[in-house]
């Protein structure tokens, strides 16, 4: 797995070969190696990771017998989300509670109306439980799963939030969110298949990625009113 700054080579960072250019005269014009810049911008942006996974993610609001309102997300959260993009390793340098801080964001930059950060501790397999008040309302809950690569989800795992679904009878779906991968064959297995995807559903650290990214990208405005056009006619 390619790691670093460098790791824009993979399908997450589309301009790499541009990017190889303005290295190469950067090289040139510094006297130095490629591959010598490229350790000096990692060392700049693991200083600079490290600074901001110290601090909040999420604004968060009051207490409820649940755990925390998630607010708003604030600066770091979107900054961390534009690292990851340029360089998916990233994902593996979060430690499991950032992780949930910012799954409970995306959650609310997602349009739910109300989402709640559960406690460290006696959270019963529910890390993030988020909930939408509209015609058909929903209420999710999300086990995040902040795994080194390599360290896959096994069906256990799965079959516990499964087992969290069928005692929270409030929940409409159930996710189980990991920053590495799934067992093989996982959703064949005969008690979690029936359950994918409508009340149970896997996301993998690939999908992940792409759900944070997405945040990033601008917003269609809408369009212009067309007004008549009204007044005296051509001479």
């Amino acid at each position: 797995m390619t790691t670093g700054w460098r790791g824009g080579r993979s399908p997450a960072y589309p301009h790499y070969a541009i990017r190889e250019v303005f290295m190469d005269l950067m090289a040139k014009r510094f006297g130095r190696t490629r591959e010598s810049l490229y350790r000096v911008i990692n060392e700049i942006r693991a200083e600079r990771l490290g600074n901001i996974l110290l601090s909040t993610v999420v604004e968060q609001g009051p207490k409820t017998d649940k755990g925390s309102l998630i607010l708003s997300v604030v600066i770091p959260w979107l900054e961390i989300v534009r690292m990851i993009e340029e360089d998916p390793a990233i994902v593996f340098q979060i430690d499991p509670r950032k992780w949930e801080e910012l799954i409970a964001g995306w959650y609310k930059k997602a349009g739910f109306d109300e989402v709640i950060l559960t406690p460290r501790s006696a959270d019963f397999g529910r890390d993030v439980i988020a909930i939408k008040h509209e015609v058909l309302s929903v209420r999710i809950i999300d086990q995040v799963k902040a795994y080194k690569p390599g360290h896959l989800v096994t069906a256990n795992d799965v079959r516990a939030m499964a087992g969290v679904l069928s005692t929270d009878l409030s929940a409409t779906k159930g996710l189980v969110t990991t920053t590495s991968d799934f067992a093989p064959m996982i959703e064949k297995d005969p008690s979690i298949a029936p359950l994918v995807p409508y009340r149970l559903e896997l996301v993998n650290g690939s999908e992940l990625r792409k759900r944070f990214v997405a945040c990033l990208l601008p917003t269609t405005p809408p369009s212009p009113p067309k007004f008549a056009l009204v007044g005296r006619k051509n001479r």
